[in-house]
């Protein structure tokens, strides 16, 4: 970008400079000169028109270089914004992903607590009144509920992990074509600098 700046003003300086010596060679009078003078100052005058019209297309050869250099900046702006939002994107779902499976852990350990407590309060009542009573069979119960709810925390957790390792590995491919993306565009602007110097 800065280069693209410093070949502006710099075409911008030899337009100036070119229009400049046209405009003193074509107001340069040569009437009145003495004729052994006259050929030496109409060639001095013609060089210099010459010369300022090198200068004005070296300035319209360099204002070339300057669109083609903004419009592959433009370019590779689009290119290098649309990698970076794709990596941002995954990004953000990683921490959802993370999210999503450290609270359903939680859960399922807050679920396998439960399930040992009720397996411990089941036992306990078997072995208090046997395991033919209606209160073993209460403890059973709720002992089955708890460990159809722990199996399902269970379940929960692990679809979060996995979703949590699919989205962390899209995120890394995508990491990786975002720096290849950048070493691409990086060549071609060495490339189009290179080029248009």
């Amino acid at each position: 970008l800065k280069d693209g700046r410093s070949v502006c003003k710099e075409s911008l300086i030899e337009e100036q400079y070119g229009k400049a010596l046209i405009k003193l060679a074509k107001t340069a009078s040569t009437r009145d000169e003495i004729s052994s003078v006259r050929p030496a100052w109409d060639s001095v005058k013609n060089h210099t028109e010459a010369v300022g019209l090198n200068h004005v297309q070296a300035s319209n050869q360099l204002a070339t270089e300057v669109s083609k250099i903004s419009d592959f900046i433009d370019s590779s702006r689009d290119k290098r914004k649309w990698s970076e939002d794709n990596v941002r994107t995954l990004q953000t779902q990683i921490k959802t992903a993370y999210k999503r499976m450290v609270d359903s852990k939680k859960v399922y350990e807050i679920r396998c607590r439960e399930e040992i407590q009720a397996n411990h309060l089941f036992h306990q009542e078997v072995a208090r009144t046997g395991r033919e009573t209606s209160g073993a069979e209460r403890a059973h119960g709720k002992h089955e509920k708890a460990r159809m709810g722990m199996e399902q925390a269970e379940e929960a957790y692990r679809s979060a992990a996995v979703s949590l390792e699919e989205t962390r590995a899209s995120w890394q491919k995508e990491t990786e074509n975002c720096a290849e993306t950048f070493q691409e565009l990086e060549s071609s602007r060495l490339t189009v600098l290179r080029d248009s110097a």
